[in-house]
């Protein structure tokens, strides 16, 4: 299986450890919202340092294996960012490696993993660096592990019912709220779904209570709902969307992720309805014709 080349898009490239701490950032802007991390982080607001260390050091973990690929979406960094979310992180990190040149910053990212066996796994490998230093979380995680463990449980049985049969997983898809509207969650999903097509795979996603009307759009189709009653300390209580992305049947043999080769188009069998099938019967029936008349021909001669 070939390798997948660096999408043309100008705002996609492979995510770098540098990366790390700017991402961490934009996952809690993008999530602080949600039902899922209110029910993990309960108590997010009183030790958004500690969460936040605890998500950047998730992400480098995950990012240091190889059957994942991280792919960010860059923009033009927007200094008023912060006033578009609704945490406060501590002083100088929302803008961590935000750069203020044309090459823009990092906004957004999407995580997706393969299925052991893939032949895809290694092939999106993160370049050796240094990692950055996460700091220390201390002994108290910061989250809560009661929530966490029933949440994860549940989760697990549903997806084992529901994506057995899928060869990749979006993971993670996070935009920062400042720079929505711009088409950067639309491009990240393509990248993934093309692969998808490429590939013959299906894709799942565990989609937020406010993400799933975009996964619709993007022609994911709704398998089960995961509902865990609210509590004293997360009243709201967690939905969770199980979706999953079944790309159409393909022709083989035009197969590419580049935007300047199409994808490939619907096979088309021969029925009584299509082109290629009336036109075999407009050419036997002229066939009949010539050697009925040649036949004739034939016969008045004699």
């Amino acid at each position: 299986m070939p390798f997948l080349p660096i999408p043309p898009l100008g705002n996609l490239r492979f995510a770098i450890p540098s990366d790390l701490k700017r991402m961490g950032m934009i996952l809690y802007a993008a999530f602080e919202q949600t039902e899922q991390f209110n029910w993990i982080h309960p108590n997010h607001a009183n030790v958004a340092a500690k969460v936040l260390s605890f998500e950047r050091r998730r992400l480098a973990s995950s990012m240091s294996t190889k059957d994942r690929v991280f792919l960010v979406a860059v923009d033009r960094y927007d200094p008023e960012e912060m006033k578009a979310a609704n945490i406060v992180i501590p002083a100088g990190e929302g803008a961590y490696n935000a750069r203020w040149d044309n090459d823009g910053t990092v906004v957004g990212f999407a995580v997706w993993s393969f299925s052991p066996g893939s032949s895809r796994i290694g092939q999106f490998k993160v370049p050796d660096g240094h990692w950055p230093n996460m700091g220390s979380m201390g002994y108290q995680p910061p989250f809560h592990r009661e929530h966490a463990m029933r949440f994860q449980e549940e989760l697990d049985t549903m997806e084992h019912t529901y994506f057995s049969d899928c060869g990749m997983a979006l993971d993670t898809l996070v935009v920062h709220p400042a720079y929505h509207g711009r088409g950067h969650g639309r491009r990240l999903v393509e990248w993934g779904k093309r692969m998808a097509e490429m590939d013959g795979i299906k894709m799942s996603v565990c989609s937020s209570d406010i993400a799933s009307n975009f996964y619709k759009k993007m022609n994911y189709e709704l398998l089960d709902v995961l509902r865990l009653p609210g509590d004293d300390i997360s009243p709201s209580g967690l939905t969770t969307y199980l979706m999953r992305y079944v790309p159409p049947i393909r022709q083989e043999g035009r197969r590419s992720l580049d935007d300047g080769q199409p994808l490939e188009q619907d096979s088309q069998p021969d029925t009584a309805g299509s082109k290629p099938f009336r036109t075999k019967v407009i050419i036997l029936m002229f066939a009949i014709f010539l050697v009925a008349k040649t036949y004739q021909t034939v016969a008045r001669r004699r």
